[in-house]
């Protein structure tokens, strides 16, 4: 049975200004998992992963990672369970080179030059930046960026990645390049939570959709399933991914037999088409004879 490595129990949260930006919200990710939070702009995303990472604590309710209780004592060690890849990657990357910025973290670590330096090099080849590594960060392009911050965390080996809007302002390579990294990590065991408005591309790669809107939790499961409930998305301000409103419409105007869930991805969008002019073909050759 796998291990539950990050859980927000009823949490509360409200800015110093007022705001209340997350209203009871429990839900569980487990060893292994990408869980996808979906939701539209002011949500309530990002301020969930602020409570993992320790930079918010609740107003009311409780945060976990790892099994340990995230409070303002015990922040620094919870801390290094977690990995935290930002939006805005510039806010990752602060010193002269690439190699300074990935380093910076094992560094920080306590861990040995040799270490560190195995580290660096195998976090730079995983997001193909070995090459940049004395190069000043601020003369990347926003691509090269995205992929620096993320070698800053993936040489600090944590339990636990979270991403927010990883794919945004993205080119279509790049964006695929992120998602791929985020597979492997779930491959790899790692606990991995996303906060995007992505329907498209991110919860292909999830094993679980849970969808935020106001602050709250209201809807979580298999991304096919969740996604393909064209009432909530409408509801929640998202739109249903392409693939799954193409397949919809096809279903409804007659003109192939796709029942729900429908598919998010391509290769299944595929095969359930075939499948059902499959069917049509035969229903048609039974009928001819």
């Amino acid at each position: 049975m796998r291990s539950v490595v990050l859980e927000a129990d009823d949490v509360w949260f409200t800015y110093p200004d007022g705001t209340q930006a997350l209203r009871g919200v429990s839900f569980k990710v487990f060893e292994g998992e990408t869980a996808v939070l979906l939701g539209p702009s002011g949500a309530g995303k990002s301020t969930v992963l602020l409570h993992f990472a320790g930079v918010l604590f609740p107003s009311s309710g409780s945060v976990y990672v790892c099994g340990e209780k995230v409070s303002r004592r015990n922040v620094k060690e919870v801390r290094r369970h977690v990995g935290f890849v930002f939006q805005n990657p510039e806010s990752q990357l602060f010193c002269p080179t690439v190699w300074d910025d990935v380093a910076f973290g094992p560094i920080s670590m306590g861990l040995p030059m040799d270490k560190v330096e195995k580290r660096v090099k195998e976090a730079l080849e995983a997001v193909g930046l070995l090459e940049y590594a004395g190069k000043h960060p601020h003369h990347l392009s926003f691509g090269e960026k995205r992929r620096a911050a993320l070698a800053t965390v993936l040489s600090m080996n944590p339990e636990v990645y979270l991403f927010d809007e990883p794919t945004a302002n993205l080119d279509p390579k790049n964006a695929s390049f992120i998602t791929e990294i985020i597979a492997q990590l779930s491959n790899e065991g790692k606990a991995v939570l996303v906060a995007t408005h992505d329907v498209d591309v991110l919860p292909q790669v999830a094993s679980r959709v849970i969808v935020m809107s106001r602050g709250r939790v209201v809807s979580e499961g298999e991304p096919e399933k969740v996604l393909s409930n064209f009432k909530l998305m409408a509801e929640t301000g998202l739109r249903p991914p392409v693939i799954t409103s193409l397949l919809h419409s096809l279903h409804e105007e007659g003109i192939l037999n796709i029942d729900e869930p429908y598919p998010i991805s391509q290769q299944k969008a595929k095969q359930k088409v075939k499948e059902s002019i499959g069917k049509l073909l035969k229903a048609h050759s039974t009928k001819q004879t």
